[in-house]
């Protein structure tokens, strides 16, 4: 079952944490059984996911979220040191939810009456790997508000990488803030890193922190034991592939990161267990009798945003005249543009042609092209240049008596864009 639908820049972190969680009850199991316990000894927990995403490069610790909420309902029979190895016979899950559900896991569902969900399970024998119903609620209808319980910043050097790609390292700073809540006990902090879509990342080297490679392209850090005020500093080097397009792009792979609390329950024997969490009831049942140890967890995550955005080319402009009275009566100031080696000018947009920017200030709205434009040498370098023209009086109404930098910016028509400055004087008087 696909887990999750959408493009390359929507939440992805519900298809992470399906596979994330499998492994944390693997490589972090929680040793509540008892050890003059005589039938074999299982886990039992559930999931409650809170996640939401943002572009931004920095969510703080204070910053209430918005997000989706999914749970997940897991039996893990380990081959660790604390079990003692049998097969769990004909297992079941049924859910019980207090939320509106939107769709459930479909693999070995049987189906459900009202609110009451349920999936019967072949024979499971001793393994790490784990068995899962996993639920989602309308996100029409449900919806959490919650903090993260630590600061996140990322960033990368360079941040612009030119086709095909080249070398970047990123750095996640992660500053926990929220200890223990109650009962519930704070257990580990995660980052994940993910290239963007079109794209492939080839790790070379890594600092700092517990960390998995895995060959798909995406990097993981544990952080236990951690020390809430205390910022630690994650650093990956890696080579990034472009896999389409050309020039230069602005590129920041996705870092996806998360908190889990987990709340200890008393070990169950018998042929069932059930529990109780803010989402709904959970109960499994087997033919079979065991030690159930149980405990159920809280996940808040964050989604920082790929970000994949071509720049626009560096086009050079020559603006005539370069010396601009505010007391001029002439109806256009004329433009030069001519773009970087193995582009035409054949092939601007002229509609979309527009100064869009003066100094630093861009324009509410931009100035497009008036008047005939043509092909030309203007100045006889040998590159082909394109003439546009701009109502002076329009740019006149914007301009103050000193330097001004002026923007101009378009489009190709195979969809990529340009952008150039060039700085004139404006004066308040004179005939020009």
């Amino acid at each position: 079952m696909k887990v999750f639908q959408g493009n390359t820049n929507e939440w992805k972190g519900v298809a992470i944490l399906i596979v994330l969680l499998a492994f944390s009850l693997v490589q972090h199991p929680v040793a509540l059984a008892s050890a003059e316990s005589s039938v074999d000894y299982v886990w039992a927990t559930t999931h409650t996911i809170y996640h939401s995403s943002t572009g931004g490069n920095t969510v703080s610790c204070d910053h209430t979220l918005t997000g989706d909420v999914d749970a997940i309902g897991e039996l893990q029979n380990s081959d660790d040191w604390m079990s003692s190895g049998d097969v769990v016979l004909a297992p079941k899950l049924t859910f019980t939810t207090t939320l509106p559900v939107s769709r459930v896991s479909e693999q070995y569902f049987v189906g459900h009456t009202d609110n009451r969900y349920e999936w019967v399970f072949p024979d499971f024998p001793e393994c790490d790997d784990v068995i899962a119903g996993e639920v989602y609620f309308d996100p029409t209808l449900v919806s959490a508000s919650y903090t993260l319980g630590f600061t996140i910043r990322r960033s990368v050097t360079p941040a612009v990488l030119d086709f095909p790609g080249g070398q970047q390292t990123l750095t996640v700073e992660v500053t926990p803030t929220e200890p223990a809540v109650g009962a519930k006990l704070r257990e580990w902090i995660q980052v994940w890193v993910n290239p963007c879509a079109t794209t492939t990342i080839i790790f070379m080297s890594a600092e700092v922190g517990d960390l998995d490679e895995f060959e798909n392209g995406r990097v993981r850090w544990w952080l236990s034991g951690d020390t809430v005020g205390t910022t630690y500093t994650f650093e990956v080097t890696y080579e990034v592939y472009l896999g389409e397009g050309d020039g230069e792009v602005h590129y920041v792979p996705q870092v996806a990161a998360g908190s889990s609390f987990g709340e200890p329950k008393a070990d169950v024997i018998g042929n069932a267990v059930t529990m109780e969490d803010e989402v709904g009831t959970w109960r499994w049942e087997a033919d079979s009798e065991h030690t159930w140890g149980n405990r159920i967890y809280l996940h808040k995550w964050i989604e920082m945003k790929c970000h994949l955005c071509p720049l626009p080319l560096k086009a050079t402009l020559d603006i005539d005249p370069d010396t601009l009275s505010l007391k001029s009566k002439v109806k256009f100031i004329t433009c030069y543009i001519e773009l970087p080696e193995d582009y035409s000018v054949e092939d601007i947009l002229v509609k979309s042609v527009a100064l869009t920017r003066i100094n630093d200030a861009s324009l509410t709205q931009p100035l497009h092209t008036v008047g005939p434009s043509e092909i030309g040498d203007h100045d006889n370098d040998g590159i082909p240049d394109l003439m546009v023209k701009f109502d002076r009086q329009e740019l006149i109404r914007l301009l103050t008596v000193g330097h001004a930098e002026l923007t101009v910016a378009g489009q190709l028509v195979d969809g990529p864009t340009f952008e150039g400055t060039e700085t004139i004087r404006v004066i308040g008087e004179g005939k020009k």
